[in-house]
């Protein structure tokens, strides 16, 4: 994860919010999931359909992770890209959860998808499952602005 990563919020409704860590989302995709997070509490894209979570991590973080939720032949999101609620309690709940399970985490080349998946089991947020294709091939830095006009 980048140390500082980018928050983009809706000007529509300045308590929907995306966080960024290093990837590209489109302008139409940002603006997209910050009208259906009227409905949802946080959105995130899925990760490589043929990487599930049985393949990520460590030994260690995937029995920590199968001790919570059983089978791990699930899709794993990126957490590269987070879309959330911030006036939702459970929203807010599921990103502190998320950042202890983060610290939780023993990979060497730093936190795994696996925290996200267990903050996700642990607060049980309203989760809107978005299409990989959310995340942007790398080509260049995310909008600039702080607000999108909707």
């Amino acid at each position: 994860m980048d140390a500082d990563p980018t928050v983009i919020r809706s000007e529509r409704n300045p308590s929907h919010a995306l966080v960024l860590n290093g990837v590209d989302v489109t302008e139409e995709d940002i603006k997209a999931v910050f009208k259906w997070l009227d409905a949802w509490e946080i959105a995130a894209p899925f990760r490589d359909y043929d990487h599930l979570a049985c393949d990520e991590g460590t030994v260690e973080e995937r029995q920590l992770t199968a001790e919570l939720i059983g089978d791990l032949r699930q899709p794993l999101y990126d957490s590269r890209a987070l879309w959330m609620r911030e006036d939702n309690a459970r929203a807010r709940r599921f990103v502190k959860r998320l950042g202890t399970e983060r610290k939780k985490c023993t990979c060497a080349e730093g936190p795994c998808d696996l925290a996200f998946l267990r903050a996700l089991w642990k607060v049980k947020p309203l989760i809107l499952a978005l299409p990989r294709g959310f995340i942007q091939p790398e080509k260049g830095p995310v909008p600039a602005s702080s607000r999108l006009k909707e």
